[in-house]
């Protein structure tokens, strides 16, 4: 696979030739060009995450996405990558209601793809629960059609994800005060564990629950039209989308700030005087520790072919 400018990689192509013009992909996994190719050529052999390269050319990624717009464009995320806005983007850009996180549910995707409209969207997003779910999509989308996954990594998609769960559920969890119309939550640390433990809503959408050894197993074998990138490009793609399905669109950004204007704080000590620490900083105080702790990610799972497409993210320039 291929990795390109804006911090994303591509899992479909088998064989790259280098030229000196700008390249083009077709749908059987070629880059080419419509010029005379250099006489010196370089072909790379390529497989899913065992040789990859960044992708430094926009008008590469533009044209997968330009090809893949008389298609389908399926886009996918865990919780807390960016979902929200890419779920509000495509619904005004495919001007469509679409049912939240449907992918997830075989009867709500059969359902809303399959009956009472001929033409389904060409642009659908969805969080995914579950790596069963991804790996069904990965193995049933056809060629022609672009899955892209969001991906954001797991230690900083872990703590936003705490922090979110207690901002939104605040009179769940702020047992100590708890008061709504003055943004007041304080929490002792046994209460700031429970959610922790339980991988509670958002806490437990996270890539030990997606990206898992049967996803990885299943790009493998099916070597799918797939993209990964970084949710800090989340509304780069939107403009990139917009410009073949909805060029009035501008980028969506899902703010909810009558819920972050909540400021949890932990109750570290109560006697002989109370010692408050803000959220954050008590997670990020922690943030090393806090799945070791908890023990978040599944010992048999594939976190080493996660943090091999987390480096090669990074690396990507931007």
């Amino acid at each position: 696979m291929l990795m390109f400018g804006f911090a994303v990689f591509v899992s479909i192509i088998h064989d790259v030739t280098v030229y000196d013009e700008i390249a083009t992909i077709n749908y059987d996994g070629l880059v080419e060009t419509e010029s005379v190719p250099a006489p010196q050529q370089q072909t790379i052999g390529m497989s899913p995450f065992l040789s990859d390269q960044c992708l430094n050319s926009e008008e590469l990624i533009e044209e997968i996405i330009s090809r893949a717009s008389k298609h389908a464009s399926v886009i996918a995320m865990p919780a807390k990558a960016a979902g929200t806005s890419m779920k509000d983007y495509v619904r005004g850009c495919m001007k469509q209601d679409m049912p939240d996180n449907f992918l997830n549910d075989e009867g709500d995707t059969k359902t809303f793809l399959m009956k009472g409209q001929l033409h389904p969207p060409k642009v659908i997003a969805s969080h995914m629960y579950n790596g069963a779910i991804l790996s069904k999509i990965i193995a049933n989308l056809p060629s022609e059609a672009l899955l892209i996954y969001i991906h954001r990594h797991e230690r900083d998609r872990l703590l936003s994800a705490i922090k979110t769960v207690i901002q939104h559920r605040g009179h769940e969890f702020c047992n100590i005060r708890y008061n709504e119309t003055t943004n007041t939550c304080v929490l002792d640390e046994d209460k700031l564990f429970e959610p922790i433990v339980k991988k509670y809503h958002e806490i437990g959408f996270g890539d030990a629950n997606t990206l898992t050894c049967e996803v990885y197993d299943s790009i493998e074998r099916n070597s799918p039209n797939m993209l990964f990138m970084d949710y800090k490009e989340a509304v780069r793609l939107q403009k990139l989308l917009s410009k073949y399905h909805c060029p009035e669109m501008g980028g969506v950004h899902t703010n909810n700030d009558s819920i972050k204007a909540m400021r949890p704080k932990v109750q570290m000590q109560e006697k002989p005087e109370e010692i408050l620490i803000d959220l954050g900083e008590w997670l990020n105080a922690k943030a090393d520790y806090i799945s070791l702790a908890f023990k978040l990610q599944d010992e048999n799972g594939c976190q080493g072919k996660t943090r091999e497409m987390e480096r090669k993210l990074q690396s990507c320039p931007t």
